[in-house]
C-alpha cells in the first residue's frame, strides 16, 4: 500500500489526476469514482509491469545459465572380479562425442579420472555417446572396450570389465626335441591345474578370473626347459619344450 501511495505522489500523477479531473467535468460524474476507478487500473497496469520485468530477468538468467560451460569429470570403476595378481590398468583413453566435435584424453590409472572442460551447458542430461579403449601394458588389451550412451552429467563413472578369457585361456603346444614332434597325451601341471595335451600335442586350460596370473608356473613328469609359461601372449604359435 505505501508503494502505490508513494507511486500516486510522483509528478506524473498529476497529469494523470488533472486528465480525470476534466473528464469527470465533462462527462458530469464525480470525481472521486472515476479516479478510484483509474486507480485500480493503474494498480493492473504496474502489477503487469513488474511481472513482465521480471520474466525478462528469469529468461536472461537462463539464458545466460544455459550458455555457461561446464566441466565434466569422468572416472572408471573396475566392475569385474577383483584380482591383484594382474596388471593394473595402464592406459584408458576415452572420447566423448558431442554433437559437433569430439573430447579425448587419457587415464593412466584406475583410481584417476579426466576433466573435459567448457561443455556447453545445453548439453547437460542430454545423451552423449563415450568409448574407452583399455589397455594394462604398453599394447595388450585385457578390458573389453567401452562404447556406451549416457546421460551427461557432471561427475561420470564409467564401469569397465576384463575379458576373463584374455589372461584365462592358457593355450600352447608341447615339442619334444628328442623325436622332433608335438607331444600327444602328456600331462603338464599349469600352475596347481592337471592337464593333458590332445592327440596334436596341444594343451588348453580356462582359469577362472580370480585365480587368473600374467605367468603361469607349469611342470611335467618329463625334463620340461621352461618353469613357467607366459600368457596374455600366447596363441597356438607358444610351444613349450620338453628334452
Amino acid at each position: 500500500a505505501n508503494i502505490h501511495e508513494k507511486i500516486y505522489r510522483w509528478p506524473w500523477m498529476n497529469k494523470e489526476r488533472a486528465i480525470v479531473q476534466l473528464i469527470s467535468k465533462l462527462l458530469n460524474v464525480e470525481f472521486d469514482a472515476i479516479w478510484q476507478r483509474h486507480k485500480r487500473l493503474l494498480k493492473q497496469k504496474i502489477m503487469i509491469w513488474i511481472i513482465g520485468i521480471i520474466l525478462v530477468f528469469v529468461a536472461l538468467a537462463e539464458v545466460w545459465i544455459i550458455n555457461q560451460p561446464i566441466n565434466v569429470k569422468v572416472k572408471l570403476n573396475d566392475a569385474s572380479v577383483h584380482n591383484p595378481n594382474l596388471p593394473a590398468l595402464k592406459d584408458a583413453i576415452v572420447t566423448m562425442k558431442l554433437k559437433n566435435e569430439m573430447k579425448t584424453d587419457t587415464i593412466h590409472t584406475i583410481n584417476g579420472n579426466i576433466i573435459f572442460s567448457n561443455i556447453p551447458h545445453r548439453f547437460l542430461g542430454k545423451e552423449v555417446q563415450i568409448t574407452a579403449i583399455i589397455t594394462d601394458t604398453n599394447c595388450w588389451h585385457s578390458f573389453f572396450p567401452v562404447d556406451t550412451i549416457v546421460n551427461l552429467s557432471k561427475d561420470i563413472t564409467l564401469d569397465v570389465f576384463r575379458d576373463a578369457k584374455f589372461y584365462g585361456t592358457v593355450y600352447f603346444k608341447l615339442w619334444k626335441i628328442a623325436t622332433e614332434q608335438t607331444s600327444p597325451n602328456t600331462e603338464v601341471i599349469i600352475d596347481g591345474h592337471h592337464v593333458t595335451s590332445d592327440s596334436n600335442g596341444y594343451v588348453m586350460l580356462t582359469i577362472p578370473l580370480a585365480e587368473q596370473k600374467h605367468i603361469y608356473p607349469i611342470k611335467s613328469t618329463q625334463i620340461i626347459l621352461e618353469d613357467s609359461v607366459v600368457n596374455g601372449n600366447c596363441n597356438s604359435n607358444c610351444v613349450i619344450v620338453f628334452k
